[in-house]
């Protein structure tokens, strides 16, 4: 409701609100990048600048903005209008979704849980100042998060359980890597063959504590 009293604009509080309580929908379609077109009809980006400015400047909504293929130090934004959006609260995120909590951990075959958990990874990087950024290769490669850490770019996938590692093994095609992260609820550990350290979800926030101390 706060959103009407800092905004002027009855158009403007409207259209964050819709913004705010589509979130959760459009990142649980096959392509997650937030599109303003499936939220307001008729309306293009531009003209939304004041809705999402408002909702990212109280970080009540967190972006993460899309990198291509060969990825540099220190990460720049390639394209404003590529972007995934969260909640900052994974609270209000799971009341968004109308799900009981329980059912994103109990349920294995819930396809809403891989999305629970890049929101809470989103948090968690946010709560350390690191910038937001995903990572699209070719045909359906992905990784979930993008960091710096002192020049070195590390890609995160963030998983529920096992993975394979199709995505990874496609960035590294276009990026030299030393070490790459997967954030899931397996238990800690390090392949050296893969160059992949898998932590748990409880640890993230210890480990990015870590890197950024």
């Amino acid at each position: 409701m706060d959103m009407g009293l800092y905004q002027t604009s009855t158009e403007s509080i409207i259209r964050s609100r819709l913004v705010y309580n589509d979130i959760y929908k459009q990142l649980n379609k096959g392509n997650k990048n937030f599109k303003i077109s499936q939220t307001v009809e008729n309306v293009k980006n531009r003209d939304m600048i004041n809705p999402y400015f408002w909702l990212t400047t109280a970080n009540i909504v967190l972006q993460a903005f899309c990198l291509k293929e060969k990825v540099t130090s220190p990460l720049i934004k390639e394209d404003d209008s590529l972007f995934r959006m969260y909640l900052s609260d994974v609270g209000m995120f799971t009341y968004q979704s109308g799900l009981k909590y329980e059912s994103f951990l109990r349920d294995k075959d819930n396809s809403l849980s891989g999305i629970y958990y890049e929101n809470y990874v989103t948090t968690e990087l946010v709560a350390r100042k690191i910038n937001l950024f995903y990572w699209k290769g070719k045909r359906d490669s992905e990784l979930e998060f993008i960091i710096d850490v002192n020049q070195n770019i590390i890609p995160i996938d963030v998983k529920k359980g096992k993975s394979k590692l199709n995505s990874l093994n496609e960035f590294r095609n276009h990026n030299e890597n030393d070490i790459a992260i997967k954030v899931s609820s397996n238990q800690y550990g390090y392949s050296e063959e893969n160059k992949l350290m898998t932590l748990p979800f409880y640890y993230l926030s210890f480990y990015l504590k870590s890197i950024k101390d």
